[in-house]
């Protein structure tokens, strides 16, 4: 599999719930679901985000 087709892959459960596989380089796995609100999801980076920069595990602004 290429990166490419690991980065982005469309799942759909049962017929009716549709959601977005991505994988980063690093290997880390997220599912979300294509029904969630594009700005809840811009929030919840957000707030990731600021929470690894807390952390130490991320630096700066990405």
């Amino acid at each position: 599999m290429s990166n490419d087709e690991r980065a982005k892959v469309t799942l759909i459960h049962h017929g009716e719930k549709e959601a977005v596989r991505f994988v980063t380089p690093s290997g880390v796995t997220a599912v979300i679901a294509t029904s969630v609100d594009p700005e809840l999801l811009r929030k919840l980076r957000r707030k990731l985000e600021r929470k690894l920069r807390a952390s130490g595990h991320l630096s700066g602004r990405q």
